[in-house]
């Protein structure tokens, strides 16, 4: 499997043989978290009396920087828990730290006794927050008497470091690790000596009933009219004794729907419903709605939000999308990826090392501003890629073309079809190629411009479809970005222009660093303070050997564009 070592494709540039960079494989990494949110899921101050972890203050949160699926643990000896099973506690609640929510496409809390080889004993789905997620269990869990105890919970990301944790030392109990075996965080890197931000809230089962519900909040997105979208589930639980009932639901009206019936709320200890919330509107703007559902185990307030736009067939030109935008996708664009995966998505240039990537830095052709859209072999199908990227209906007009900018990155075969529909933006609906690209039309780790012309479409409305595929995502499936898609005048056939490529590798370095580009003019290297370390005229390899250890920022000049890239030279 590709996507766990490296392939080495030797490329021949500028007289330079160079290695392709490896996809991730699960190498994990902590990143500093700006600033210690605060959120909880809900509370149950009068029932907890103790908590039982090994952690201290968030301080960075670790994870893969791609697509990833692991789980984080606190092991709980029997030596510990004897004195709450004494008194007869219960977990209540588990308190976790996540960083980057929007990240984590599934979460769950996972408990197991005595082995790491034993059995689940309990699991329970949490949609988390930014920052301290409080999880109420729907079934308090009653500490063992005797066995010992692993507590913590499971995340599936497209990307991102969700996993907080201390700033260490580690205790030894307070950092394992499940990423196909286990371990302890501190055996898979030495510098990783940190305890995760686990805390098992415990204490005395509630005698009345205790309301919990997960998740908290729903934001529906930007939906185009006319149309609607319905959430994921919704649960509410009894975490205490008796019997729960729900005496009604207030604040929820139009353009917001909800299948809760109060009547059907009747839970026991441990009971749950499930209920969803869709949102259908009917008219331009942002709706935010504050609904409270009241019960005899305290109220629950939910967050909802959403905002509705409209679509008109675009008719002024030149039309431009560079994917400048706070949301994503762009309003009126659609993304589809039907065999499975995240998908098309936005970023920032500058973003190293790619998502999915162990290497790569993130660049935008000249006047493309500060972000593009992307996707990559972690983005797609488990096996298979089939990822659309979608504009708004355009209204052709005569002599008119399409351009856009692709960037292509990681060697590995890849196919990008642009198809044409004149009926819907569906997926389904595009049965017409307007052309074809693959491997053979791209530049590695640079830009190439594709001008295609629109002539046949002249007084229709279409919709204009970028379709990444592969059938086997495991020898197949690359990095590709789009920018700078424009409908405007001219062209009359399909052309390529392929802008001027600049590599600077390896990275990281050790006494040499090479620049593969024609036309150099000067190279710079500075220390990560803007002070200049080191210069060079018209050069192909610079001799690092007498250059500090530590990150710099190298900048070469050519005669038509200069290229900035953070190198970290090693020894």
């Amino acid at each position: 499997m590709k996507k766990v070592y490296m392939f080495m494709t030797l490329l021949l540039l500028s007289g330079v043989l160079f290695a392709q960079v490896q996809r991730a494989g699960g190498s994990l990494v902590a990143v500093d978290v700006a600033k210690e949110i605060n959120t909880t899921q809900a509370s149950m101050s009068k029932a907890v009396v103790d908590s039982l972890h090994y952690d201290g203050i968030n301080d960075d949160g670790i994870g893969t920087g791609s697509a990833a699926d692991f789980g984080v643990y606190a092991f709980f000896p029997e030596t510990t828990l004897a004195a709450q099973a004494a008194l007869s506690h219960y977990i209540l609640s588990v308190k976790v730290y996540i960083n980057g929510a929007s990240t984590v496409s599934a979460a769950q809390l996972r408990f197991y006794t005595d082995t790491l080889t034993s059995a689940m004993v309990y699991s329970q789905n949490f949609t988390p927050v930014e920052g301290w997620n409080n999880v109420v269990l729907t079934a308090p869990y009653a500490i063992p008497a005797t066995g010992n105890l692993y507590v913590g919970y499971n995340v599936t990301v497209t990307t991102g470091y969700p996993a907080g944790c201390d700033a260490g030392p580690a205790n030894p109990n307070g950092n394992w690790i499940f990423m196909g075996n286990w371990a302890h965080l501190s055996d898979l890197s030495a510098t990783l000596d940190y305890n995760w931000n686990i805390r098992a809230m415990v204490g005395t089962l509630p005698t009345t009933p205790t309301a919990s519900c997960t998740p908290l909040t729903w934001d529906a997105g930007t939906m185009v009219l006319p149309n609607s979208v319905t959430s994921a589930n919704f649960t509410l639980a009894n975490a205490g004794s008796g019997t729960l009932t729900c005496s009604g639901i207030t604040g929820i009206s139009a353009p917001f729907t909800t299948t809760f019936v109060p009547g059907s709320v009747n839970l026991a200890t441990g009971a749950s419903y499930t209920f969803t919330f869709t949102y259908a509107p009917t008219a331009v703007g942002t709706d935010n709605q504050t609904v409270v559902i009241a019960t005899n185990g305290g109220d629950i307030t939910i967050n909802l939000s959403g905002s509705a736009v409209t679509c008109n067939a675009i008719n002024s030109f030149p039309w431009t999308e560079s994917f400048e935008g706070a949301t994503w996708p762009p309003a009126c664009w659609v993304v589809e990826s039907p065999d499975g995966g995240t998908g098309w998505a936005s970023i920032a240039s500058g973003t190293t090392p790619l998502p999915g990537w162990n290497g790569g830095t993130m660049t935008v052709p000249t006047g493309g501003g500060n972000n593009a859209a992307f996707c990559t072999w972690s983005t797609g199908g488990a096996s298979a890629n089939d990822q659309w990227l979608i504009t708004p209906q355009i209204s052709v007009q005569a002599n008119q073309a399409l351009s856009f900018y692709v960037f292509w990155f990681g060697h590995y075969a890849e196919n990008v079809d642009i198809k044409v529909s004149t009926t819907t933006n569906a997926s389904a609906s595009f049965t017409t190629n307007l052309l074809t690209t693959d491997t053979t039309n791209y530049v590695h780790e640079d830009w190439t411009l594709i001008t295609a012309p629109l002539t046949a479409y002249s007084g229709q409305d279409i919709y204009i479809a970028f379709n990444e595929h592969v059938t086997d995502n495991s020898a197949d499936g690359a990095f590709i970005g789009i920018d700078l898609v424009t409908v405007a005048a001219g062209g009359s056939g399909i052309s390529e222009t392929k802008e001027e490529l600049v590599s600077i590798f390896p990275n990281p370095a050790n006494d040499k660093l090479y620049i593969a580009a024609s036309k150099v003019k000067s190279v710079e290297i500075y220390n990560l303070s803007g002070a200049i370390v080191a210069s060079y005229g018209n050069v192909n390899v610079v001799n690092t050997s007498d250059i500090a250890v530590g990150a710099y920022v190298v900048k070469v000049i050519t005669e038509s564009k200069v290229t900035t890239q953070k190198v970290n030279i090693v020894r």
